[in-house]
């Protein structure tokens, strides 16, 4: 950073201390002098920055949290079946209840970084990170999250035996294994 330049004849400061600007004539530059900056101004608008940028991504996840909601419940609504009549006849037998295993994400890892479960068990993926993150097949297999935002999470049913290698678009070091017994 360069010194401002001495004022030319007849141009001077304001002594008062207030910002004052200085034209240098020979680049054409117009300088804004002004006094010291205390370290307790700077901390104070550092705060105040970080404080508006935690609070704009809070209110970006709730908007799409809230989004997604809205769309979750329309889909529902369209795929929702259809009433039995009062004279139906009785109910199948139930199927035997999924287990829901977790992988949490923090810290830019996967928790468990290796995971089995049972064919028919439902895993949910709970993002407890700041940043989004996402669960993405390595070989464009069956899971594709989308962005899971901080606090949100996603869950996938898996149906078939194998190995499923996944990771995150966002940040591709984090990798994860689903095995399928």
């Amino acid at each position: 950073m360069r010194d401002a330049p001495s004022p030319a004849r007849g141009e001077g400061v304001r002594p008062s201390g207030g910002n004052s600007l200085i034209p240098d004539h020979r680049t054409g530059e117009i300088w804004i002098v002004s006094g010291p900056v205390s370290m307790r101004a700077l901390v104070f608008w550092a705060i105040i920055i970080f404080v508006a940028g935690f609070l704009h991504g809070r209110q970006m996840q709730f908007v799409s949290t809230a989004s997604d909601f809205g769309q979750n419940q329309q889909q529902m609504a369209a795929t929702a079946p259809p009433v039995p009549a009062t004279n139906a006849a009785p109910a199948s037998p139930i199927a035997p209840a999924t287990t829901r295993a977790r992988v949490t994400v923090r810290m830019l890892k996967f928790s468990p970084e290796k995971l089995e479960v049972k064919v028919g068990d439902d895993v949910e993926w709970a993002n407890a990170d700041l940043t989004p993150h996402t669960a993405t097949s390595q070989t464009g297999g069956a899971l594709n999250s989308g962005a899971i935002n901080a606090g949100a999470s996603w869950h996938h049913t898996f149906t078939q035996a194998g190995s499923f290698p996944y990771f995150c678009t966002f940040h591709p070091e984090m990798k994860g294994v689903v095995v399928v017994k």
